[in-house]
Order: structure tokens, then sequence, then C-alpha cells
């Protein structure tokens, strides 16, 4: 398996800690579904080269370390897909990556 099917592996299992975590914080259910679909919709398609640095490595990695890189490359996705939504807003981009930006969407803005 390469380096970025097991990244994507790694992103169900975060996605679900992410849901469990904010219904365990009283986040009623339809803000949690939007709060995730808006995750899922702007990391799609990235180049997940964020994600991938620990390739760069010079040993291979055990399973665990693997796992733990991979969620903290998921999060720096994350959080860089945050910066690009803003830079769409700011900028009045209508698409990103070929798509409607998340904020000209019919069921967002």
């Amino acid at each position: 398996m390469t380096n970025t099917n097991k990244l994507q592996v790694v992103l169900p299992s975060l996605l679900t800690d992410i849901e469990e975590s904010l219904i365990q914080k009283g986040t009623p259910k339809p803000h949690v579904d939007r709060f995730l679909n808006c995750l899922k919709a702007n990391i799609e398609g990235g180049k997940l080269n964020r994600d991938l640095s620990h390739a760069l490595l010079h040993r291979p990695l055990i399973d665990i370390e693997f796992e733990h890189l991979s969620i903290l490359g998921w999060l720096t996705e994350l959080f860089q897909a945050v910066y690009l939504m803003w830079d769409d807003i700011m900028d009045g981009s209508e698409t990103r990556r070929g798509k409607p930006c998340w904020h000209r969407q019919q069921t967002v803005g």
C-alpha cells in the first residue's frame, strides 16, 4: 500500500473522533453534520504534500508512528483548508480545485 493510500485510511477514524468529540460536548447533530461536510469538501482533492512530509524521513516508520504523523498531517491539511476558505471569501473567488468555492455553494452561502 502506498503512503497516500495508507494516509487515506486514517482520515475516516479522525473524522469519527472529531464527530464523537463534538457530540460529547453537546454540539447539536445538524451543526456537527454541517461542520463535517465542510471539512470533507474542503480537504478533498488536495495534493497531500504537507501530510506526506514524513515520507522524507530516512527510515521506515512503524505503524503507530505512521498513524500519529498521519493524524498530524491531516490536522495540518484541515488548517490549510480553513485558510483557503478565508482566502476564497476575501478574494471573491468562484472556484477552488475545479468546483464552486465552499461559500458559493447553495446550501452554504
